[in-house]
């Protein structure tokens, strides 16, 4: 890889007023690396948590709120290095993260998309609900191997392939599955690390925001268009309350066995199984609402 402008890295950093971004900065700040890095940071601060580097980072104020993958467009637009690493502002960086996202591609073949492991603590018995139900396909005890997608929290993609790809959707979630679906039908590897870390940190702590959130990614999430075009029968299921009630259990079940016994969930964080069974069944509901609704939903 050619650094451009003799920057190698760009983090891109996605905000809305996120209250912990400042150490999400600062854990990229503090890396030891290797290599030249920018930070940018795209959204909203209205609380000012960001002045205190405003030295050390380019913030870009979007004025209004903006979808996190029109953010990142607007991020990847501003940046100068090779290298993309896209991280949330709910996220901390491990010490590492910037040196193993670099070398991994210096490694491997120019078309890649490379995403590390989600890690989180357990203080908040709904968040880390909320948390393993949305990344236990990325759990730092999972072994390396080839994904159908990875997510921006811990993503990273040289520019030159990102702009080949045409960067993230307008979507309000879930964007990260539509680009890596556009990459699949390009033939990109995406490649999934377990070694590189990150720690996500949510402000979703209550029974109500995670279960809209849930809904949430069900709504706009983008495999479940590619898996009923592949199989028209099964589109009889968005149509009806009645399918629907039948089976979203049902795929809500097969989803925690899989969890359980293939993803091998470690014993410790069995305690939400339960809970994440009745999370499944809200993304099974906000999957079968958006082939119902002729406008997209506020949530």
């Amino acid at each position: 890889m050619k650094p451009a402008e003799g920057t190698d890295i760009s983090v891109i950093i996605p905000n809305l007023n996120t209250p912990i971004v400042p150490k999400t900065v600062v854990s990229i700040l503090s890396q030891q690396s290797q290599y030249s890095f920018e930070v940018i940071v795209i959204g909203l601060d209205e609380d000012h948590l960001l002045d205190e580097f405003q030295s050390k980072i380019k913030f870009i104020d979007t004025e209004i709120p903006v979808p996190p993958g029109k953010a990142r467009n607007i991020g990847v637009s501003a940046s100068k290095g090779c290298l993309l690493i896209f991280i949330d502002s709910d996220a901390v960086a491990q010490p590492d993260f910037l040196n193993l996202h670099f070398q991994k591609h210096q490694n491997h073949q120019a078309h890649l998309i490379l995403g590390g492991s989600v890690t989180f603590p357990g203080e908040n018995y709904f968040t880390l609900s909320d948390n393993i139900a949305t990344f236990h396909e990325y759990m730092s005890h999972l072994p390396q191997g080839e994904k159908r997608m990875v997510p921006t929290v811990n993503m990273s993609i040289l520019k030159e392939n990102f702009l080949l790809l045409g960067g993230f959707s307008d979507l309000p979630a879930s964007e990260d599955t539509l680009f890596s679906l556009n990459a699949v039908k390009k033939h990109f590897k995406i490649l999934f690390d377990p070694g590189i870390k990150v720690e996500h940190l949510p402000p979703r702590s209550s029974l109500k925001e995670i279960f809209k959130h849930s809904y949430k990614l069900g709504y706009y999430s983008n495999f479940s268009n590619s898996i009923i075009e592949r199989y028209p029968f099964l589109k009889f299921l968005t149509r009806s309350n009645i399918w629907l009630t039948i089976f979203s259990p049902i795929v809500a079940l097969l989803i925690v066995l899989k969890i359980l016994f293939l993803e091998k969930l470690p014993i410790r964080y069995w305690l939400t199984l339960p809970l994440i069974f009745f999370l499944k069944c809200a993304w099974c509901v906000g999957t079968s609402q958006k082939y119902r609704r002729k406008v997209p939903i506020d949530c």
